[in-house]
């Protein structure tokens, strides 16, 4: 008898104990909801998108999240794509440093890993900064009142550029100056020297520029030299012809006249 009562209360802790993981398995399950964003880092310059998620949801039919930021390392220029088929509001204000997104689902609530929406983030601010992704869920409802849930939010950082290779830091110990020696083969670089043009040395003489398509017929001023101007002013010489001719009267007229007395004197 003794025997058959220690079994049955083995048997009530055993139910009792498995009753109690169940409930424990449901209040988790009904908690786990999350809304979360991840961290983020970009260059300076650039964007990047990163969801804002709703995991293990459970007949989510509509949301209301507040996103917030410092709007002088990070601005929102974009928000949407949600799994959510029907946006109601849309808000972005950097320079308040906050976005505002809401959405419904016409229909069927949404279950499991539900994205909430995209936001593209552009990174302003200086290499190295970093601002906070802070989420603030107004509503999240199943469509009968407000579904439980966890936050997870994020972060996001600008990233600093990495150093070239063979650069020296310094720290340290005192002894050593915290010096890394950098065997690493190194480039050579070698400076060509700019040649000097030089300068065209142009002549006092005028030089005579001859075009190969052109042909010039030949001058009497190209070929002859120009005669000095005269001082006086020259006598031009008797014409010859005219000298021969009075020369011939005068002969005929000579004899002519000495055939006249010759005959008188008959």
């Amino acid at each position: 008898m003794y025997k058959l009562t220690m079994k049955g209360r083995n048997i009530k802790r055993i139910v009792f104990s498995f009753i109690l993981i169940l409930l424990t398995a449901t209040f988790t399950s009904a908690a786990a909801t999350t809304v979360y964003i991840q961290d983020v880092s970009v260059k300076h310059g650039e964007n990047i998108t990163a969801p804002i998620m709703i995991n293990n949801a459970t007949n989510i039919k509509g949301a209301h999240i507040l996103l917030n930021y410092d709007g002088s390392v990070v601005e929102v220029i974009y928000i949407g794509n949600s799994d959510l088929n029907f946006e109601t509001f849309k808000e972005i204000n950097n320079s308040a440093g906050s976005t505002c997104y809401a959405a419904v689902n016409m229909g069927d609530g949404l279950n499991g890993d539900t994205k909430f929406a995209d936001v593209t983030l552009r990174a302003v601010g200086n290499e190295g900064g970093s601002s906070p992704l802070s989420l603030d869920v107004v509503s999240l409802n199943d469509g009968g009142g407000e579904v439980p849930r966890e936050i997870d939010s994020g972060t996001f950082n600008i990233e600093t550029p990495t150093p070239p290779a063979g650069i020296i830091s310094g720290g340290g110990s005192s002894r050593g100056g915290g010096i890394k020696r950098d065997d690493s083969p190194k480039e050579e670089y070698v400076t060509i020297p700019t040649p000097v043009p030089t300068p065209l040395k142009i002549s006092s003489r005028t030089a005579t520029i001859l075009s190969p398509n052109v042909t010039s017929e030949p001058s009497l001023t190209d070929t002859q030299p120009t005669p000095p101007c005269p001082t006086e002013t020259p006598t031009p010489p008797p014409p010859t012809r005219w000298i021969l001719l009075s020369g011939a009267v005068f002969m005929i007229a000579g004899s002519s006249i000495a055939s006249y007395f010759i005959s008188q004197k008959r």
